[in-house]
């Protein structure tokens, strides 16, 4: 499923959307409300934003405060993500990279 989200988001915005006079190409597009959990991994350990009922929980310790504002923040900024470019294949030469002799 996610491929299939992640290619769907690629043909839904390729070719004719422009941001700021840069073409955005879509990588990544999930409708928020269709969101339940955000999952951040670290060395340090791992950290999970769970969402039920209306607001955000830490799903290691419910108890804990958190901003609703900052998650709602973080849900906004992985829901879409775009990217600059596309990066197409190159021959290693292309980097100044050869082969030695």
């Amino acid at each position: 499923m996610r491929s299939d989200s992640i290619k769907k988001a690629k043909d839904g915005v390729s070719g004719g959307v422009f941001y700021l006079g840069l073409a955005v190409i879509g990588v990544l597009a999930i409708p928020s409300d269709t969101v339940r959990k955000i999952q951040m991994e670290a060395r340090s350990g791992t950290l999970t934003l769970a969402y039920a009922d209306g607001s955000w929980s830490l799903a290691e310790d419910p108890d804990y405060h958190l901003d609703e504002s900052s998650c709602n923040a973080m849900l906004t900024a992985v829901s879409a993500l775009n990217a600059k470019r596309e990066l197409q294949e190159a021959a290693g030469e292309d980097y100044g990279f050869r082969r030695p002799p």
